[in-house]
């Protein structure tokens, strides 16, 4: 299920919450702005991130139909379930996945906060507590911030 989540990133672009930042909060956005955004430091507001999802969510819909277009009908059905099952959480597995993909992307942000210092930890570490209830990923995200933030002021 992660890695066929992962693969409609082949046509489609990640976005980071500095991405959703960059967008206006007033008006309607197209894909090509947002394709053409310059980051922005700071916390998106949560109209932001609608606007951003939304365009997502269709960039990464026509890129899992390109990919599967040519599959046997069986596996495309199945595929597409698993796409489905993530981005939309229908089973307990698909909730757990995509916020284990959350997590991964605090460690990443950790990661580029460790070598370059220039993102804003703590909104990472407070954004993973808004999306993460699985008890283990908290643990392991509390694990994550004990460990590159020691010195840290949050």
């Amino acid at each position: 299920m992660a890695l066929i989540h992962d693969l409609c990133e082949i046509y489609a672009p990640d976005f980071t919450s500095y991405d959703a930042k960059a967008i206006k909060e007033k008006g309607r956005i197209t894909i090509k702005e947002v394709l053409n955004l310059k980051p922005t430091i700071g916390r998106p507001t949560t109209n932001q991130r609608k606007k951003i999802e939304k365009i997502k969510k269709k960039l990464e819909t026509k890129a899992m139909k390109k990919l599967f277009a040519s599959l046997p009908p069986n596996l495309k059905k199945e595929m597409i379930f698993l796409w489905l099952d993530y981005e939309e959480g229908l089973t307990p597995e698909g909730r757990f996945v995509k916020q284990a993909d959350k997590v991964i992307n605090l460690f990443q942000g950790l990661e580029y906060w460790k070598k370059y210092g220039k993102i804003q930890h703590h909104l990472w570490i407070r954004r993973i507590k808004e999306v993460i209830s699985d008890p283990d990923l908290l643990e392991f995200a509390k694990i994550l911030e004990k460990k590159f933030c020691r010195k840290c002021k949050n």
